[in-house]
């Protein structure tokens, strides 16, 4: 796994909020396709059952709009 998707998935799962720069660099590996879907699932339904925060969500969109 990326390191940049653990990070994430890591702070995610710890119910951290997950600093907008943190969270574009994991959508990013996972927008490269640098991941499986079961890696991009994790990251995603632990940020659903969590919540997203407004960084978050920025940090999401920044990744998303470069790809």
């Amino acid at each position: 796994m990326q390191p940049e998707l653990r990070n994430a998935i890591d702070l995610v799962i710890a119910r951290q909020t997950v600093p907008a720069d943190d969270l574009q660099a994991a959508i990013d590996v996972v927008m490269r396709g640098e991941c499986g879907e079961a890696e991009t699932a994790a990251l995603l339904t632990a940020l659903a059952v969590k919540g997203e925060t407004v960084g978050e969500i920025v940090g999401a969109a920044r990744a998303m709009r470069e790809h």
